[in-house]
């Protein structure tokens, strides 16, 4: 019988540690009731270690919108004379992104979306909140946090954005976006940690400083 040559058994072997973690990120933000996935979106401590490395910080990664309405609401607003037909794609003026620091209503809706690429092997993401409506998410510890990522929640499998409800409390709130790519040549871990500010339930849907907002 002929043995395996020792340096393919090497190659093989590093080839499972190097692309094994990073199909876990999801699971392991999500251990300890979500301890290292709120910890990404908690501004008063530091970034966590993740896979015993600290994230590559990319802060192009996470871009935020001002969300569509619902899409209840939005065949309402279009009225019985609208069709399917005759709303097209290129009728919608696209929205500037919102601002690091950048100043929203209480209540608003915001697209989160993922900016970066996809690995050909696999790619995993996951989305943390500090608090509102993350639609589709799982609470992530018992802090009002939410995590929508690959492999939890209503989209499993493909992630590129995902809609957040802020909450209607005044103040500072945060969101996150994690990456993990299988393969050779990236890194482990990458993360964008985005912060706005909450605004009193009233007023205009975004304020001026939300489209005009100032990089933190």
């Amino acid at each position: 019988m002929q043995s395996t040559p020792t340096s393919l058994w090497f190659v093989a072997g590093w080839l499972t540690v190097a692309s094994t973690p990073t199909d876990a990120l999801p699971h392991y933000l999500l251990q300890r009731e979500c301890h290292k996935g709120f910890a990404l979106v908690n501004r008063s401590g530091p970034l966590p270690a993740i896979m015993t490395a600290v994230p590559d910080v990319d802060p192009s990664l996470l871009a935020m919108f001002e969300a569509p309405p619902p899409r209840d609401q939005a065949t309402s607003v279009l009225g019985a004379a609208s069709s399917f037909f005759s709303f097209h794609s290129e009728d919608v003026i696209p929205m500037p992104p919102i601002q690091r620091g950048a100043a929203v209503r209480g209540g608003a809706r915001i697209e989160l979306v993922y900016n970066g690429s996809y690995a050909g092997h696999a790619t995993h993401i996951a989305f943390v909140v500090d608090a509102g409506v993350l639609h589709g998410s799982v609470p992530c510890g018992d802090t009002g946090a939410r995590m929508l990522c690959t492999t939890c929640g209503d989209d499993e499998a493909w992630l590129k954005s995902s809609i957040w409800t802020v909450p209607v409390v005044a103040g500072p709130v945060t969101a996150a976006v994690a990456v993990g790519h299988s393969g050779l040549g990236t890194p482990a871990v990458r993360l964008a940690r985005f912060t706005i500010d909450v605004l009193p339930r009233s007023g205009e849907a975004l304020s001026a400083k939300a489209r005009h907002g100032t990089e933190s």
